[in-house]
């Protein structure tokens, strides 16, 4: 009994982080506070119970890995700013701030915090407590070359299927984006987001991804069964995914979006070409689970 919760427990960390990453994208990149709210609970709702877990099973609360360490830092910087110091502190650490506050109405007082604007510090400190939980939780959860596989699948096919419905829409002139009627920047391709730019950063990080797809491959595939047959299908899959999501990166008219996905890709290819091998026979390193 306890070994299944503990499997369920994994489970529902790794459903919950694709879950999480697909509606990010889906819900027009979670720049209204109602979808970002959402996102942000199920990453919280995430954290407490791999807590739970961890306390269950006498773990350390809190694994901490390197790659999280600039976002702990970020978020330790927010936390300064909302807290409230003496004004002789706070003037000694920004002269300006307590300058603005003294030509505020009623804005001295005995204890300042740094931040000018405190609501648009605390929002800034939940997104980014919501994307260091998400890190920390993909880097326990990512542990093996399944799941790293699986994550390459998932990005890979969430980019190209958010590539086609734009790419269809663009084609077909419809006006709406998903449920919503569209008003901007309807001589591009946007994806389902409002601004092409945001679009372009999403397929400047999920083309790589695709490229990892085709270079890599599970470990237990049977070489026996890799024909050149097999082998042309294959890459024929891959060429025809990676033209939807190139045509939309191109229709999306940024050319620094454009530049990005090409310094992506080329920087991916490089980098396994050193390391990987030959294409389709790069092997993932397997990392020990936590």
């Amino acid at each position: 009994m306890h070994s299944f919760l503990a499997l369920l427990g994994a489970r529902i960390d790794w459903v919950g982080l694709l879950f999480v990453a697909t509606a990010s994208v889906v819900l027009f990149g979670a720049v209204e506070l109602r979808f970002l709210a959402l996102i942000e609970l199920s990453l919280f709702c995430l954290a407490g119970l791999a807590l739970i877990r961890r306390v269950r099973r006498n773990l350390p609360i809190l694994n901490l890995r390197r790659a999280a360490t600039p976002l702990l830092a970020i978020l330790g910087l927010a936390v300064v700013e909302l807290l409230p110091l003496p004004t002789s502190l706070t003037y000694a650490l920004s002269p300006g701030m307590v300058a603005v506050r003294e030509d505020v109405p009623g804005g001295s007082a005995a204890t300042l915090v740094l931040s000018v604007y405190p609501y648009a510090t605390q929002l800034a400190l939940l997104r980014l407590a919501a994307c260091t939980v998400f890190s920390l939780l993909a880097l326990d959860s990512i542990s093996s070359h399944a799941r790293v596989r699986t994550a390459l699948v998932w990005a890979a096919g969430l980019g190209t299927v958010v590539a086609l419905y734009r790419l269809f829409s663009y084609l077909t002139a419809n006006t709406r984006l998903l449920w919503l009627p569209r008003r901007f920047y309807l001589d591009c391709v946007t994806g389902t987001f409002v601004n092409p730019n945001n679009f372009v950063t999403l397929m400047a990080l999920l083309l790589p991804a695709l490229l990892a797809c085709y270079w890599t491959r599970p470990p237990t595939s049977n070489p026996a069964a890799s024909d050149r047959g097999n082998a042309t299908a294959r890459a024929g899959f891959f060429v025809l995914c990676g033209a939807a999501m190139g045509l939309a990166l191109l229709f999306s008219r940024s050319r620094g979006g454009i530049v990005c996905g090409i310094l992506s890709l080329g920087a991916l290819a490089i980098g396994l070409r050193r390391y990987g091998g030959r294409p389709g026979r790069a092997e993932v390193v397997r990392r020990p689970a936590t």
